[in-house]
């Protein structure tokens, strides 16, 4: 079996914010015929783009330890407020967080008791309960998801629209290609 790099050791002697690894970018650049990535140049890229992804989230995980909660809170808070508008019940959170139901409720219940969530019954349903901001929620969370919408809005205006645009389509492409390969491979 062929050995690829770790994403955790890739670029072990850089910090957090430097730019990518230079070799790396520069192997990949010496030849733009070749089309076509070769093993070890396609596991050294993943063990990056790992090792990116990770810093990403240790981005989200500061900003959780600076408002006192946990990630996962973080991110249910993130998207009740991005539903604000609609309800949304804790199915539908794991569904869009990609997490277990049972994730979500343990935190959902961590932020019941801090006062900043109110479970209601969901029109249409005896069972199902929306989630949606307490009036205190609302006074604490919402501005503190508010520098967190400003942090992410800002660092993508620094990109053209073409990059963006390109980030996305390579994002979701890297996403259908990986679910693809994995439902061959498992």
């Amino acid at each position: 079996m062929e050995q690829y790099p770790k994403w955790n050791e890739v670029l072990d002697d850089q910090q957090p914010g430097q730019p990518c690894q230079d070799s790396l970018q520069n192997s990949l650049q010496a030849d733009p015929v070749q089309q076509v990535l070769q093993p070890g140049e396609a596991g050294a890229i993943h063990a990056l783009f790992m090792k990116l992804m990770f810093e990403i989230w240790d981005v989200y995980s500061d900003c959780a330890r600076v408002f006192g909660i946990t990630d996962n809170e973080l991110f249910i808070l993130l998207d009740i407020e991005e539903n604000i508008s609609r309800p949304i019940s804790q199915a539908q959170i794991a569904r869009n967080l990609c997490l277990p139901v049972q994730t979500v409720n343990s935190a959902l219940v961590k932020l019941k008791q801090k006062g900043w969530i109110d479970l209601v019954p969901l029109e249409g349903s005896r069972k199902t309960k929306a989630v949606i901001f307490s009036e205190k929620g609302k006074a604490e969370c919402l501005p503190m998801l508010e520098k967190i919408h400003h942090g992410e809005v800002t660092s993508i205006t620094e990109f053209s629209k073409e990059e963006a645009s390109r980030l996305i389509l390579l994002l979701q492409n890297y996403i259908r290609l990986f679910r693809s390969s994995m439902a061959r491979h498992l």
